[in-house]
């Protein structure tokens, strides 16, 4: 998506894999002036450099990587992480689940963070507490991460499971699918799944898994569009971007 936007734009692309470890490739990129802007995703990356490199006049975009910059050279555009776990909940809970199990990343995590609110927000309107037994961490942006991830919440629950899980993003879909199918559980006969992120995967299990699905193309496009807005003007009105359509 973001190529072909881009390019509608007289703008070109150039892919880097960014170790976090390696940030300062980051600044070489600008300093060797390969590239007059940086739209940076994927991992939370050292926000210290990154505010850095915005202070030294490079513009830049950062994506669920937090909730907003002082700096006018930094772009923040997030989706709605909070809203869209909280709708995710809320799902399983209208269909009287009231054990209900999160599988997700690390919680230094911007978007994990997020999404465990609006998690705890719709277990709150029920009148539930969450229990702490109940969540099972594994790599946020794996498949492996969902499977380590149910490994874990199921040694950790014993007999008494949780009727329902949310996978909080959708690429830790096959793997948690995988433990499950592992431990001998059924869906939706013995534990109900819904996943947040939209995963391609989830419209072939069988059975199909419900799965909120966040608009990629709609974050290529609010990313570019505010990044050749501040090459362009210089300074943005706004910086601090919040996407809410899913």
């Amino acid at each position: 998506y973001a190529s072909d936007i881009a390019h509608n734009l007289n703008y070109n692309i150039l892919i880097s894999i960014i170790d976090p470890e390696h940030m300062d490739n980051i600044q070489k990129l600008f300093i060797n002036k390969s590239i007059c802007g940086g739209l940076i995703i994927g991992d939370t990356y050292d926000q210290e450099i990154i505010d850095s490199l915005g202070r030294q006049n490079y513009k830049i975009a950062l994506h669920n990587q937090r909730e907003h910059s002082d700096i006018p050279n930094i772009i923040n555009v997030n989706v709605d992480n909070v809203t869209f776990a909280h709708i995710a909940t809320l799902e399983l809970l209208k269909n009287g689940h009231k054990k209900i199990g999160l599988i997700t990343g690390s919680l230094h995590k911007y978007t994990v963070q997020k999404r465990y609110e609006g998690f705890l927000q719709a277990l709150s309107e029920y009148g539930l507490e969450f229990d702490p037994t109940y969540i099972g961490i594994g790599d946020f942006h794996r498949e492996s991460g969902g499977y380590d991830a149910v490994k874990q919440l199921l040694g950790k629950c014993g007999s008494s499971l949780p009727t329902a899980l949310l996978i909080s993003n959708s690429v830790m879909l096959p793997g948690a699918l995988q433990a499950l199918k592992e431990a001998g559980l059924k869906i939706p006969e013995d534990i109900s799944v819904i996943g947040v992120g939209g995963s391609a995967y989830s419209a072939y299990t069988d059975p199909p898994i419900t799965d909120l699905v966040i608009d990629s193309q709609l974050i290529a496009s609010a990313m570019i569009s505010k990044m050749t807005e501040l090459l362009d003007m210089k300074k943005l009105q706004d910086n601090n971007i919040l996407l809410t359509q899913y």
